[in-house]
């Protein structure tokens, strides 16, 4: 299971049947990569431990690492923060050195929240008016950008969502999405059932794709307008709930949020 945020204080390691103690006194952010370690990090220091409650030993100081950039990944022969809310992510062959990540074109969107799926990385580039998917294969080293997505309204901070092979990119605080079948485009303008303030408030599991907007919960094969149904559990307390999907073992979908 993978977890991020600061502080989280309790991991599970078994889909959430049970949670463990971690790191109560200290705000870092965690990162589980899948590497057989684990990682916090705060500001410009990385830290590492071979179990998550283990004693963490400083491995990185470096000037591009940022409470901005988190929840790093294995990609490949890197990692990245697939996370970022400054000018881009960013990339390390040992989580030691770190290089910031530069789209093709434009700028990547100031809130990247990048897409991933086998070792191939989706995310966002703005600059000039244009926006374009990029697109990286080498765990963010490189990017190219296989389309534009440009339908509809002027866009800002896109994220990109991928359920099997579509994809679904939207814009934060707006109804305004776009979906595609390929990254080669082309791209079609949609609407969101509501207004998605939170990169994490969409995700692709099971062959949808699932939106939590305050106490609702919609979700759509394909991302296009009019195609959202509300499958909101009955008797639902939850709201303004981030949704994670669980990267180990049977995969399992949680709405994660004050009940």
């Amino acid at each position: 299971i993978w977890s991020s945020g600061a502080p989280p204080y309790k991991y599970s390691d078994d889909h959430g049947v049970t949670w463990k103690s971690i790191d109560a006194t200290s705000n870092f952010y965690q990162s589980f990569p899948g590497d057989g370690f684990f990682y916090k990090h705060k500001t410009t220091s990385m830290y590492r431990a071979s179990t998550p409650g283990g004693t963490y030993t400083l491995i990185s100081s470096d000037a591009d690492l940022s409470d901005a950039r988190q929840d790093y990944r294995k990609v490949g022969s890197n990692y990245i923060s697939r996370v970022s809310t400054t000018s881009g992510p960013v990339y390390s062959a040992d989580m030691v050195t770190f290089t910031v990540c530069s789209p093709s074109a434009g700028a990547f969107s100031h809130y990247s929240y990048l897409c991933l799926t086998g070792t191939t990385l989706y995310g966002a580039a703005y600059g000039g008016g244009v926006t374009t998917l990029e697109k990286s294969t080498d765990g963010g080293a490189t990017w190219t950008s296989p389309s534009t997505i440009d339908a509809g309204a002027a866009k800002q901070n896109i994220v990109v969502v991928m359920n099997g092979t579509a994809f679904l990119a939207f814009d934060l605080a707006t109804t305004n999405a776009y979906t595609a079948t390929s990254d080669a485009g082309p791209w079609t303008a949609a609407t969101l059932p509501a207004t998605q303030n939170y990169s994490g408030g969409i995700v692709g599991f099971g062959g949808y794709f699932w939106s939590s907007v305050g106490t609702t919960l919609h979700r759509s094969t394909t991302g296009a307008t009019g195609t959202w149904t509300n499958v909101t559990p009955a008797g639902s307390t939850l709201n303004n709930c981030h949704i994670l999907v669980t990267n180990a073992g049977t995969p399992k979908l949680y709405l994660i949020g004050p009940s």
